[in-house]
């Protein structure tokens, strides 16, 4: 599915830069119409189907996506480390935290 969508997205006129399939989320999402990035980021995983999982965040820093497909079964596990909070952790298993 991945490589159809590619296929379009090119025939569009987008050019991608690797032959990840992570790259044609991040094209979908830059096509999206929506007026916000969550916005965009839903209406862009609309589009997609199998099992993925990715981490994105914007270069200010300011928004943290942590997204996977709804077939994935394992839950998303968040921390973040003190005293300042600057730094955050998305993973799959808690043990990841140890």
């Amino acid at each position: 599915m991945a490589n159809e969508i590619r296929s379009r997205l090119e025939a569009q006129g987008s050019i991608f830069q690797t032959t990840s399939d992570t790259e044609v989320i991040v094209h979908l999402i830059a096509q999206s119409k929506e007026h916000t990035l969550p916005e965009a980021v839903c209406d862009a995983l609309r589009r997609i189907e199998g099992a993925f999982s990715l981490v994105m965040m914007t270069r200010d820093r300011v928004l943290l996506f942590a997204i996977r497909a709804a077939s994935v079964a394992f839950p998303w596990e968040y921390s973040q480390r003190r005293p300042y909070r600057r730094h955050s952790c998305v993973c799959f298993e808690t043990c990841a935290f140890d």
